[in-house]
């Protein structure tokens, strides 16, 4: 169980108890049949992790979206303006990591992609963490955080 640091532990201790998505995953044993439904999924992990980023406050990022059947994978990506999400999900990037070059360039793109993560916590760290902390301390005037079965309850009644 998390709880609030005290004054002798790090101080970025408690700063990365909340984890912000980038890369959603979706696996599947290789079949081409099975590659559409992978895609499905995916797109529905892109759109919650999306949607779970504007919720703090993140709207202004992108997340990105690895499909795999075998050893061959893609990867797609997603971003939200206004009301509408956006995947990019055609002519993208394919790697096969049977072959010494795909698997050196997808390594390569997780390397970029984990400095990318460092700049969103950084972007949510200096812009909405303490608008959450706010809504967090009152969560009676926000309905963004009724998310428990009493105050749905009280939302129904």
């Amino acid at each position: 169980m998390r709880h609030s640091p005290s004054e002798d532990e790090t101080p970025g201790a408690f700063n990365q108890d909340l984890l912000l998505p980038l890369l959603v995953a979706e696996y599947k044993r290789k079949d081409d049949a099975n590659v559409f439904k992978a895609m499905n999924q995916c797109r529905v992990y892109l759109v919650s992790a999306l949607s779970f980023l504007k919720a703090l406050g993140v709207d202004d990022q992108p997340v990105f979206g690895l499909v795999v059947s075998g050893a061959r994978g893609a990867l797609v990506m997603a971003w939200q303006d206004d009301e509408k999400y956006f995947i990019m999900e055609r002519n993208v990037r394919h790697y096969d990591i049977t072959d010494t070059m795909n698997a050196f360039q997808f390594a390569t793109v997780l390397v970029r992609l984990a400095k990318h993560a460092q700049t969103l916590r950084e972007i949510f760290e200096t812009k909405h963490r303490e608008g959450l902390l706010k809504m967090i301390k009152e969560p009676k005037l926000h309905r963004a955080l009724w998310w428990s079965k009493s105050a749905q309850i009280m939302e129904q009644a």
